[in-house]
Order: structure tokens, then sequence, then C-alpha cells
């Protein structure tokens, strides 16, 4: 079979036609009132000077998404008790920032409920596990 030669000034040309529609959809994209919104809140943010730790106040570890969801998620998805491994392995696979320990009641305060301590986890687990579950709805 013979292939079709398609000479370069053919080719810009495709590739023209191939780009105004990807750039007309961005431009439309780009002009969302959520993306607007967004875009002033990081703006905001970056104009805020970041609160610098003391050099002596204490760091703590801090679980995003909090440790305690991740368990009651992980449960709700097997369907059945985790047990202690399932508990620490996901524990210390979780993802987890360190800020000031002063800043941890804040976070605590914005999730609306005090997380479990990851070095406690099976036994705090298993003291909340019942009400965090009942009051998880079902998927």
């Amino acid at each position: 079979m013979k292939r079709a030669v398609v000479r370069k000034p053919a080719r810009k040309a495709a590739r023209k036609i191939v780009r105004k529609p990807a750039k007309k959809a961005a431009r439309k994209a780009a002009k969302k009132p959520a993306k607007k919104v967004a875009r002033k809140v990081v703006r905001k943010a970056a104009k805020k000077p970041a609160r610098k730790p003391a050099e002596d106040e204490v760091l703590a570890i801090v679980f995003v998404p909090a440790l305690i969801a991740l368990l009651a998620r992980a449960e709700q998805l097997k369907g059945a008790p985790l047990t202690r491994v399932e508990v620490e392995r996901i524990r210390d696979e979780g993802a987890c920032i360190a800020l000031p320990a002063s800043a941890v009641a804040d976070v605590d305060e914005g999730r609306g409920y005090p997380d479990i301590d990851p070095e406690r986890a099976w036994e705090q687990w298993q003291a909340v596990r019942v009400s965090v579950l009942s009051a998880m709805p079902d998927r």
C-alpha cells in the first residue's frame, strides 16, 4: 500500500484547525465565575504574610483528611470492623502535615470534631467507632 504524503503547508493548516477549538474552549472556561472566585481567593492568600512559628514552638502532626475520617471510610468500604493491623496501616500511609501546636485547636474547630491521637489510634478508634459510623451517611 502506498502512503499518502502530506506536505508541510498542509500539516500546518491541519494543526491550526485542531488548535482553534481548544483555544476557544479555554477562553470560555476562563470566563466562568467559579474560576474568578478561586483566583481571587488565591490572590488574597498570597498577599497575606505567612505566620512563622516561634523557634521554640512545638510542631504537631495533623492528618489531612482527619485520621478518624480515613478509618471510618475504610471500615464503611470494607463492611466489617477494621483489624489492628489495618488501622495501623491506614495511620502509617495517611497524608499528614506538621503544624504549630497552637494551630491544631483551630484545625479541630474548623473540622467540627477533634481527631484521634495517631500514637493511640487503635485504642481511640475502638472507643469512637460506633458513634462515628452511626453518624455517617450510607453510600
